[in-house]
């Protein structure tokens, strides 16, 4: 137990309650949108939030891993179950906490027969497929929160159809503060990225200051006068030697 706090430092403690502080000012309003997206109430996601964080603390081994809610698990975790319940709130809980024992359970077996190499057969493709489909289901999913609207399906293509044919249904204001908030988030997503990329396609003669004693033939790689040789005479060469 308390294996993530070998070699801890007492002087990093007052920085790791700041840092504390704010992961929980973060993790609460996150923790309550991610239970939503799962479908489930709001307090199931403070309950998420919370005592995850002190079982890895207990028996964790890292402290630079973060332990939080996933919109991946939850959307998942809504795909699975809402079908299921046919609507029984209470009979939804029981399958989500159901499927989150049996999550474990596999997590738990699959550690003991180090079964971690299955992540390297995931190819960048495939991987690229599952966050882009999981980020249609999720965007579907707050869609109609974002519109103040109701929605009667919980499928993805059906409350898809919904959404685009109850145009007259939307809520004006909350649609006029939604669109406002995103085109705001989006705005700064780009502002960064253009500060980031910026930064990073800076030579390096100009953050150390000797950019008027580079010279364009000093920067480029010099480039070969003769045609490469060929794969089979560069073999022949060797067996002769």
């Amino acid at each position: 137990m308390f294996r993530s706090l070998d070699g801890y430092r007492w002087g990093w403690l007052p920085r790791d309650l700041t840092a504390g502080l704010l992961i929980v000012a973060l993790a609460i309003p996150l923790s309550m949108g991610m239970a939503e997206v799962a479908g489930m109430p709001p307090i199931a996601g403070l309950y998420s939030c919370v005592l995850p964080l002190v079982a890895y603390a207990l028996f964790g081994s890292s402290p630079q891993l973060v332990v939080a809610l996933d919109a991946s698990t939850a959307a998942l975790v809504a795909t699975a179950v809402a079908p299921l319940a046919a609507g029984d709130p209470i009979r939804y809980g029981a399958l989500a906490g159901l499927v989150a024992i049996l999550v474990g359970v596999m997590l738990i077996a699959a550690a003991c027969m180090r079964l971690g190499v299955v992540t390297k057969l995931l190819t960048p493709p495939v991987l690229l497929g599952y966050q882009a489909g999981l980020a249609v289901v999720v965007v579907l999913s707050q869609l109609p929160r974002l519109l103040g609207l109701q929605v009667e399906h919980s499928e993805t293509l059906p409350r898809a159809f919904e959404i685009t044919t109850r145009v007259d249904a939307w809520s004006v204001p909350t649609t006029l503060l939604g669109g406002a908030a995103l085109a705001v988030y989006l705005g700064g997503l780009s502002a960064g990225e253009g500060r980031r990329d910026s930064v990073d396609e800076t030579p390096k003669e100009y953050v150390n200051g000797s950019h008027r004693e580079a010279r364009p033939e000093a920067m480029a790689s010099p480039v070969p006068e003769a045609r490469p040789a060929s794969t089979w005479a560069v073999r022949a060469a060797n067996r002769r030697n």
